[in-house]
Order: structure tokens, then C-alpha cells, then sequence
């Protein structure tokens, strides 16, 4: 919703433009945010494990060594664009760079997996191919784009991914079981036609995560404005990875303790 979208615009740009000097520590290593991030991980954890959201078994990425593995990352790279294709405000994508930066200083490999905007299907002017020269810029590592988020040609360039490496993988809402709605409901003539094909769906819902997991070996939540759906990217595919091989990444804790602790205003 608008309301929603609201909010986690606001957080982003809190954590990243109100707090220039926790932002900057961020940015400039991986390890420098360490003390920021962890503390509020901790609050997060602390937080969220008292209201049973979720389990207690959720790995710390902080203690976590991606040394040698492909680490699927769930980022919000939902970014805008002007007329020529141009990102006009890369706030979400600078504000998942800790997460980044420690995975490939670990010496591991990085595959993105985001949404751009609400597509019916494919559409060249929301390709996550958009963002890969910024995403280079800002990490200064190779970024590879695939034209697919499944698949034969997404499990070879996955697998061929080489540590201090991103690939980033096609636009996740092409496919319309990322979110388990249909793009084209209308073309259901009666109500059991409909219930049938939606009923389907949610199981290519599931076969999709599955799939998607196939890609790595660890799996890190760091959308912080997209976790709250239940989608396959989002929610599903973390049933498909051990305890010990999924977890929350940096933004995520750090978000949720901007939206509920008292901030201290600036003067």
C-alpha cells in the first residue's frame, strides 16, 4: 500500500541520509558498521522472538563465515527510474551495501534477487538489467546480469559465480508466482475455473521457491520493504534452506529498530 511504501521509504532514507555519519561508518567497510548493525540486531532478534514472529533459530549473519558460498540476497531494489532509464534516487540500494560488502569480504558470492515496479508479466523498462551499472559503481566488483530468475540458464550462471561476485538475477514479479497472484484473472469464465487456476498456482508458488533456493547455499532476507509479504522470494523459500543457512541481512534489524525506538531529533 501507499501507507506502507511510505514508511519504508522513510526508514531507508533515516538510516542512510538522516544519519550521515552512521551511514558514511557503513559504506566504508564492512566491518566498520559492525557495532551499529549488531546492536540493533540484537534488539530486532530480542524484539521479534518475544511476539513468536519468528523462530529463535534464525542465524546471525554477523557470526556467519560465507567464505566459498552463494549467498541468495532478497534485497528492495525497487528504485526509480526518469525517462532515460536512470536511477533518480538509489537510497535502497546503497542501504543494503553492508550486507553486500560482508558476504563478499567473507569471500563468498552474491545473487540478487529483487522486484522492480508491478509488472503483468515481462517488461523491458523494469529489467533489474537497469541497475546493474549503479550496482557496480557502488560495490566495485563485477556485476553480472541474468536475463532470467529461473531455470537451466539461471542455475549455469549461478553456478559459474565466483567468489567477490554479484549476479543479478531478472525481475522476480516476471513471474507471476512470486506473488501468487494472476496476471489475468479475467480470462476465467466461471468461479471454478478461477478457484482451479488460483489453487494451481499456489503450488507453482512453491515449485518457483524451491527453485529459486536451488540457486545457493545460504539465504539472507535484507528487503526490508518487501518482507512483510508473503511471497515466494520473500516468505516461501525460506522453508527451503537448513536453520543454520538462512537469516536476516544488516538493513533489516537496523530498519526495524529506526521504526520502534524514539529517534533524537536534530538540532
Amino acid at each position: 500500500t501507499r501507507k506502507e511504501s511510505s514508511a519504508a521509504s522513510d526508514v531507508y532514507k533515516r538510516q542512510v541520509h538522516v544519519r550521515p555519519a552512521a551511514a558514511r561508518r557503513a559504506e566504508s567497510s564492512a566491518g566498520a558498521d559492525t557495532d551499529l548493525a549488531s546492536s540493533a540486531h540484537k534488539h530486532f532478534l530480542s524484539s521479534f522472538t518475544q511476539t513468536n514472529y519468528i523462530p529463535l533459530f534464525m542465524t546471525n549473519i554477523h557470526q556467519f563465515d560465507f567464505s566459498g558460498l552463494h549467498a541468495l540476497v532478497r534485497v528492495d531494489f525497487n528504485v526509480p527510474f526518469d525517462d532515460q532509464g536512470q536511477i533518480t534516487d538509489d537510497t535502497r540500494m546503497r542501504a543494503a551495501l553492508p550486507t553486500l560488502r560482508k558476504i563478499l569480504s567473507d569471500g563468498g558470492s552474491v545473487i540478487i534477487a529483487t522486484h522492480l515496479g508491478r509488472p503483468k508479466g515481462r517488461d523491458p523498462k523494469l529489467s533489474t538489467e537497469l541497475i546493474v551499472p549503479h550496482l557496480k559503481e557502488l560495490t566495485h566488483v563485477p556485476v553480472i546480469h541474468c536475463p532470467v530468475s529461473r531455470g537451466a540458464q539461471a542455475q549455469e550462471m549461478a553456478q559459474a559465480l565466483q567468489p567477490g561476485e554479484i549476479l543479478v538475477l531478472e525481475n522476480v514479479r516476471f513471474e507471476e508466482e512470486e506473488q501468487g497472484k494472476l496476471n489475468n484473472p479475467d480470462q476465467y469464465t466461471s468461479e471454478e475455473d478461477l478457484k482451479a487456476a488460483k489453487a494451481d498456482l499456489k503450488e507453482r508458488q512453491k515449485a518457483y521457491a524451491q527453485e529459486m533456493a536451488a540457486l545457493a547455499d545460504v539465504y539472507v532476507n535484507d528487503a526490508f520493504g518487501a518482507a512483510h509479504r508473503a511471497h515466494a522470494t520473500t516468505a516461501l523459500i525460506a522453508q527451503y534452506f537448513a536453520a543454520d543457512k538462512k537469516m536476516f541481512g544488516m538493513l533489516m534489524p537496523v530498519s526495524y529498530t529506526h521504526l520502534t525506538l524514539p529517534t533524537t531529533p536534530y538540532v
